[in-house]
């Protein structure tokens, strides 16, 4: 999935791997902010993946560290979200 069109992107798509148990699952309509509130991520992650303009379905594996530093993202709420978003993918397979 690819992020809307819009200003420039702190999110650069690299295309999905080829192997369907390592990519993420289609976007199921859950919003970023649902998601934070779902799993108790607060505002700080929330702000971080709507700087990214990050959407539910993205491979969060393909962010560079540099982009979420530019983007204002703590790497400890990083790490959180990454935990939390496999949980979600983990779920929805």
């Amino acid at each position: 999935m690819y992020p809307p069109i819009g200003p420039p992107s702190f999110y650069t798509p690299h295309p999905q791997p080829t192997d369907h148990q390592s990519s993420p699952p289609p976007a199921d309509g859950m919003s970023i902010n649902d998601f934070c509130m779902e799993y108790n991520l607060g505002v700080e992650v929330l702000d971080g993946l709507v700087a990214l303009q990050f959407q539910i379905g993205d491979d969060h594996r393909v962010v560079d560290p540099e982009v979420l530093s530019k983007a204002g993202f703590a790497r400890h709420h990083w790490a959180r979200f990454c935990r939390e978003y496999r949980n979600y993918k983990n779920a929805c397979k």
